[in-house]
């Protein structure tokens, strides 16, 4: 019974601890993302907090928005439109317009980066609680 409680609390120890690293670790191995001002200060702790908070944990979710915004902004800059940023009323065109692109890019790269490492730590942790 005793082995048992004891393996049941290292096992959430682990997990915990995984857990706590997981942020940083993850911050280690990606690019930074670009900055920009139309959407601030970007971190790899910030969007893994989101991600967490907004999407539960799922990243596909979050990727596929921001593909999205790339799709649109891409076929935007492809026809000569503009792209209006309705929560600002900010609107890009030409040059402007195809930086925020390239910006979007680099952004959708790290975030890959964060969510093939955040599938990588899941993975860890199912195995650390099936093995206990």
């Amino acid at each position: 019974m005793t082995k048992k409680i004891f393996a049941s609390a290292f096992a959430v120890f682990s997990i915990v601890t995984a857990v706590a690293l997981t942020s940083s670790a993850q911050a280690s191995e990606c690019s930074e993302f670009p900055q920009a001002s139309w959407w601030g200060a970007m971190s790899h702790a910030k969007v893994i907090s989101y991600v967490e908070m907004r999407h539960a944990g799922n990243w596909d979710a979050y990727l596929k928005k921001w593909d999205q915004r790339l799709e649109t902004a891409a076929n935007a800059l492809d026809r000569g439109a503009a792209l209006k940023f309705k929560s600002s009323g900010q609107e890009l065109k030409g040059d402007s317009l195809g930086f925020y692109v390239q910006q979007v890019e680099q952004r959708q790269a790290v975030s890959r980066c964060l969510a093939a490492q955040a599938d990588g730590y899941k993975n860890q942790l199912t195995a650390i609680v099936v093995n206990q």
